[in-house]
């Protein structure tokens, strides 16, 4: 489990204490010992990382993403998204050449998110682009 500090709260109705965490879980499907790749060894259960801002309620910060890609994930592994909203996921994924697969039920979250992945620009070694 991961602790995202965001080290600020969302605006809400003030009925209760501001949350500024949110909780990340890493499930893993079989129970033999998951991939984790060493360069995340140093990181710590606790991420102070600001949100990012944009038209979109719930976006994670790109370092958020960056992050738990790096440590689960090879090059030819594919990540799936099935939430992908405005495509911070996609973008952290072409920007470190991974494939990726995002859902997303809303058509003008679906453009934004290719906009932001059509605005990374493609990187020399191979890469697979799955389409949202």
């Amino acid at each position: 489990m991961i602790i995202w500090n965001r080290l600020n709260s969302p605006v809400l109705e003030p009925i209760r204490f501001m949350p500024i965490v949110e909780y990340i879980f890493w499930i893993t499907k079989e129970r033999k010992t998951p991939k984790f790749n060493k360069e995340a060894f140093h990181y710590k259960e606790i991420w102070e990382i600001s949100p990012r801002t944009d038209d979109h309620p719930a976006t994670f910060p790109e370092e958020l993403v960056r992050r738990c890609v790096n440590a689960v994930t090879d090059k030819t592994d594919i990540v799936l998204d099935p939430f992908i909203g405005s495509g911070t996921t996609a973008v952290v994924c072409k920007k470190l050449n991974r494939k990726f697969i995002g859902i997303e039920i809303n058509p003008e979250y679906c453009k934004m998110a290719q906009k932001r992945i059509d605005a990374v620009p493609k990187r020399l070694d191979k890469f697979v682009e799955v389409a949202i």
